[in-house]
C-alpha cells in the first residue's frame, strides 16, 4: 500500500514538473513572438521631473511612477527604480526615448545615468 501512495506521489510530482517546463517554454515563446519589432532611433533627453509617485505598499515601494517634462515640452510618464537617491519634484533627470519600427515609442528612467551622475540634477 504504500509504495503505490509513494507512487501516486511521484507521478504527482512529476506531472506537476512537465506542467511547469511546458508553461515555461509557452511563456519564452510568446516573449520572443512579443518583443519581434526592431528598434530604429534611440536617444538620450533630460527633462524636469513633475510628479512621482510611489506604487506599491506606501512603507515598501515596489517602484515609482513619475511625469516628465522635456526640453520641447512634451509631458510624459516614466518607471523609475527605487533606488537611492530618489530623483526629487523639480530635479533634471535623465530619460532614455525609443523608437520601433512598428511605431511603438517608449519613454524611460535612464538609471545608470542617473547613478553615474551621483542623483543630481544637471
Amino acid at each position: 500500500m504504500s509504495n503505490n501512495l509513494a507512487d501516486l506521489f511521484i507521478a504527482i510530482r512529476n506531472a506537476r514538473a512537465w506542467f511547469v517546463a511546458v508553461s515555461l517554454l509557452g511563456a519564452l515563446i510568446w516573449v520572443l513572438w512579443a518583443t519581434h519589432a526592431k528598434r530604429i532611433d534611440y536617444q538620450e533627453l533630460s527633462g524636469e521631473l513633475l510628479e512621482i509617485t510611489a506604487l506599491g505598499e506606501k512603507n515598501d515601494p515596489v517602484f515609482y511612477r513619475g511625469k516628465v517634462r522635456l526640453q520641447d515640452g512634451k509631458v510624459v510618464d516614466i518607471t523609475i527604480s527605487i533606488r537611492p537617491p530618489l530623483p526629487k519634484k523639480g530635479d533634471r533627470v535623465p530619460v532614455i526615448y525609443e523608437r520601433y519600427d512598428d511605431g511603438k515609442i517608449m519613454y524611460g528612467f535612464n538609471n545608470a545615468q542617473w547613478i553615474l551622475d551621483a542623483g543630481m540634477s544637471r
